[in-house]
C-alpha cells in the first residue's frame, strides 16, 4: 500500500503524507497522552536492533489542519503482503494513533478506515488515550501500574507499603547509593547484571533481550536525554540498575536488573524510590511501572509503591499467516530464545 495512494484520498477528509521524522516528533511532543514508545526514537531503536522489523509508520493530514501519526512496524514473510505482520508497537509497547490536536469522531473514524488495509495487525492500546477501533479486532484486556506524582512527595511516600519504606531505610544503612549514570559508559556493566538475573530466573525469564538492543539504546542515549540509566552501588560496584524512558509529563520504567548476591541489600527499593523522587522534582506527573504479565508477585510489588492499575486493551486481527507467526513467536518466548522484538 503506497504512502500516497490516490484511491484512499478520493472523497475522504484526510490524505496520507510522506513520513517526516520532524513532523512525527512534533506531533508526539504536543500530545500530552503520547509516550516514549510513540516517538521516532523508539521505532529507530527497534528497527536498528532487529533488522527484520521495518518502519511502516504512517502520517495523516486532515482537512482541518490536524495531523495524526500511527507508529507501526512490519515484518515481512516470503515478500508477500498477505504475509506481513504489523505491530504498534514492538515489543508489546504502547501504540495506536497520536493526534496533533484533540481529535473528533471523524478523525478517529478515518484512522479506522486506514487500518482496514492491514490484515495481520496487533495494537497495544495507549492507557492514557481513549480510543476504540472498529469491531473487526479481537480485544484482550490487560493492565499497567501507574503512580501519580501530582501531590507532595512526602504524601506520595506515605502511600508506600511499610515493608517498602523499611527496605529503603535498610538499603541506606547497608551503604547502598543511587545516581544517574552515563548510559554509554555503563550499559555493558548493566547488561552483565541482566545476564546474572536471567540465570537466577531460569525458565521463568521467558523472552530475553539481546546485547545489541542495549547497545542501540546506549547509542541513542548519547544525544537523547529522555533515555536514562539509574544505578545502585555498593562498595564501588554497580549492583542494580533501571532503564527509564521520559516523554512529556510521563516516565516509564522499561527495564531493571539486580545482581543475585546483592538482593539482600535491597537495592531495588532504594533505586525505584530515588527515581520516583527525581521524577517528582522534575515536575513529571506519571510514573509508569509497565505491564506485569501473569506475575502476581510483580503486581504486588508495584502496588506496594502506591501504584494503581490502569486498563490496557490489546487489539488483534490475524489471518492464517498471522496465526502461524504468532505461534512461532510464542514458542521462542517459551523456550527462552533471545527476543527478536
Amino acid at each position: 500500500m503506497g504512502r500516497n495512494d490516490p484511491h484512499l484520498e478520493i472523497n475522504m477528509k484526510y490524505r496520507l503524507i510522506d513520513l517526516d521524522k520532524d513532523l512525527w516528533q512534533a506531533i508526539v511532543d504536543k500530545n500530552s497522552s503520547a509516550t516514549f514508545y510513540h516517538t521516532p526514537t523508539w521505532a529507530e531503536i527497534i528497527t536498528h536492533s532487529f533488522p527484520r522489523w521495518k518502519n511502516s509508520t504512517f502520517l495523516m493530514e486532515f482537512e482541518d489542519n490536524n495531523y495524526a501519526v500511527f507508529p507501526l512496524l512490519c515484518r515481512s514473510f516470503f515478500n508477500r503482503e498477505s504475509f506481513n505482520w504489523y505491530e504498534s508497537m514492538v515489543p508489546g509497547a504502547y501504540g495506536g494513533p497520536v493526534f496533533m490536536q484533540e481529535p473528533e469522531k471523524q478523525h478517529l473514524q478515518n484512522v479506522d478506515i486506514e487500518l482496514q488495509h492491514y490484515k495481520n495487525l496487533q495494537i497495544v492500546g495507549n492507557p492514557f488515550f481513549e480510543w476504540n477501533p472498529d469491531s473487526s479486532f479481537t480485544k484482550i484486556e490487560t493492565f499497567s501500574h501507574v503512580l501519580k506524582l501530582t501531590t507532595d512527595f512526602n504524601e506520595i511516600q506515605k502511600h508506600f507499603a511499610k515493608s517498602r519504606r523499611e527496605a529503603i531505610r535498610y538499603s541506606q544503612r547497608q551503604g547502598v547509593t543511587v545516581n544517574q549514570v552515563e548510559f554509554k559508559k555503563y550499559y555493558q556493566e548493566y547488561y552483565c547484571i541482566y545476564q546474572d538475573q536471567i540465570k537466577r530466573w531460569g525458565t521463568r525469564a521467558g523472552s530475553q533481550y539481546p546485547f545489541r538492543l542495549f547497545e542501540e539504546i546506549a547509542c541513542q542515549a548519547t544525544y537523547n536525554s529522555n533515555i536514562k540509566l539509574w544505578a545502585a552501588w555498593l562498595n564501588g560496584v554497580m549492583i542494580s540498575g533501571v532503564i527509564c524512558f521520559y516523554h512529556n509529563n510521563h516516565i516509564t520504567l522499561w527495564h531493571n536488573a539486580t545482581l543475585t548476591n546483592s538482593l539482600k541489600s535491597r537495592p531495588v527499593d532504594l533505586l525505584i524510590s530515588t527515581v520516583i523522587e527525581a521524577a517528582w522534582c522534575d515536575g513529571l506527573e506519571k510514573f509508569d511501572f509497565g505491564k506485569s504479565g501473569d506475575h502476581t508477585g510483580v503486581v504486588q510489588y508495584k502496588e506496594h509503591f502506591g501504584a494503581k492499575k490502569i486498563p490496557i486493551t490489546v487489539y488483534k486481527r490475524r489471518n492464517f499467516a498471522g496465526k502461524i507467526y504468532r505461534g512461532i513467536r510464542f514458542m521462542r518466548n517459551f523456550l527462552g530464545v533471545n527476543s527478536e522484538g
